[in-house]
């Protein structure tokens, strides 16, 4: 059965200090072709040494399709720069899974993918029944497994080996964290009463 469309994600998503703005697979290839030359990004990403390039950062992109897959840009609302990007995947079972780029250093260390996460899981939960949040990390991915933890995930198992990692030389481990059931409706629940989403 094809899945219904999700208005709420295709159009702009308000938190407190960012807007999380609808954008093509395009646009998103571009900006992720450019926070990708980015060594300390790559580190802990995509894991390869060399660059990818704009076409290949077209290729690891699904399209935008307001059914599965969602892409946005994340504007901070009082400079309206861009300072990153956020996918959001839809699989079986209700279930999403997420990637986030926070492509300006300035903005490392200040919380942003906890409060833009918060709002997006919200929007997930109300308007389209979704009953689990899961992503996979890679175990050295320190700033993420903390927002994880920041959000309540639950680290639900791991993926030995998973990948290589050209900057060290050796295989990569990613590690699995879930947010689901009860313990995700009273996280919604509380982020809505401290106003994690202003507006969708």
């Amino acid at each position: 059965m094809r899945r219904r469309r999700i208005e709420a994600l295709m159009g702009d998503i308000v938190t407190p200090r960012f807007v999380l703005k609808p954008i093509t697979r395009w646009q998103m290839a571009r900006l992720q072709h450019r926070y990708l030359k980015d060594d300390g990004i790559r580190a802990l990403l995509t894991l390869h040494r060399k660059p990818p390039s704009l076409w290949r950062s077209f290729r690891r992109i699904g399209r935008a399709n307001g059914r599965t897959r969602f892409h946005h840009a994340i504007v901070d609302r009082t400079t309206k720069a861009v300072i990153g990007t956020h996918s959001t995947r839809l699989i079986p079972f209700r279930t999403a899974g997420f990637e986030v780029i926070l492509g300006e250093r300035a903005w490392w260390g200040r919380d942003v993918v906890p409060e833009v996460r918060k709002a997006l899981i919200i929007v997930l939960v109300r308007q389209a029944g979704l009953e689990q949040m899961l992503s996979l990390v890679h175990s050295r991915n320190f700033g993420s497994v903390l927002n994880y933890g920041k959000l309540g995930f639950e680290h639900v198992g791991a993926s030995p080996m998973a990948a290589y990692d050209e900057f060290r030389d050796e295989p990569a481990d990613f590690l699995v964290f879930s947010l689901r059931g009860d313990a995700l409706r009273r996280s919604v629940d509380a982020w809505e009463k401290e106003g994690a989403l202003v507006a969708a």
